[in-house]
């Protein structure tokens, strides 16, 4: 365990506080400054408020408070415009997803407008110095959504629509990647069997290319099919 995480574990257990010193010698730390400069990542984190008691600063647990925060931020940052939207669209996979991260302790940093088709990842999330980016994709639907022939069928076969946006999921993925040598890249797909039978013949070649990949259900759970290799399991 990182002393940061058993200073974390100290302080949920010690309500009243402890100062540097006292977090210092019960983690037998060398110097009192290893305390003094986690306690202040921590406190910038909004997880510990550092204040003066009887004249001397005591570091006190609020991270119960930041991550119902965190949560709550991370679902009004979703665009609410999705009434009425089948639970495969786009924008329900990317709450489900960010909804998962969040409860994971991940911090959602930005999230692309699925509606106005904003560019950038559509989720991006950090959590203790990792960085996690990912692609999310929904399943097509047999209308017309937007445009001028909103409302009328489309000429594609949704499922052959849908191979294509794996493919599009993964070049993106793989730029993404190139672009940081140490940011986890992710893809999530509702679960349809297209999907699902797809990603499984290149499982291989995705876990190669240290990909991780998600799959959404329709209650809103998610599942990691594929880990990755950058960074721990969300």
């Amino acid at each position: 365990m990182s002393t940061r995480d058993c200073i974390i574990a100290l302080l949920r257990d010690n309500p009243d506080g402890l100062d540097d010193d006292q977090l210092a010698e019960r983690l037998g730390l060398p110097q009192r400054q290893q305390a003094n400069s986690r306690c202040r990542e921590l406190a910038r984190e909004s997880l510990v408020e550092r204040r003066s008691v009887g004249g001397k600063i005591r570091n006190f647990w609020t991270g119960a408070a930041a991550a119902q925060t965190a949560r709550d931020d991370a679902v009004a940052a979703i665009p609410t415009n999705e009434s009425g939207k089948a639970w495969f669209w786009e924008g329900n996979v990317v709450r489900a997803v960010a909804s998962y991260l969040t409860n994971r302790g991940w911090t959602i940093d930005t999230i692309a407008n699925t509606v106005t088709g904003e560019p950038g990842a559509d989720i991006k999330a950090t959590r203790q110095g990792q960085t996690l980016l990912v692609e999310v994709k929904g399943y097509p639907s047999k209308f017309y959504e937007r445009g001028p022939n909103i409302g009328q069928p489309k000429r594609t076969n949704p499922a052959t629509q849908a191979r294509h946006w794996v493919a599009e999921a993964l070049l993106t993925a793989l730029l993404r990647q190139s672009e940081s040598h140490t940011t986890q890249v992710a893809m999530a797909f509702p679960n349809f069997e297209v999907y699902t039978k797809l990603l499984a013949r290149i499982r291989q070649s995705i876990s190669q290319l240290g990909l991780m990949v998600l799959i959404i259900g329709d209650s809103g759970s998610v599942e990691i099919v594929q880990d990755g290799s950058r960074i721990a399991r969300p």
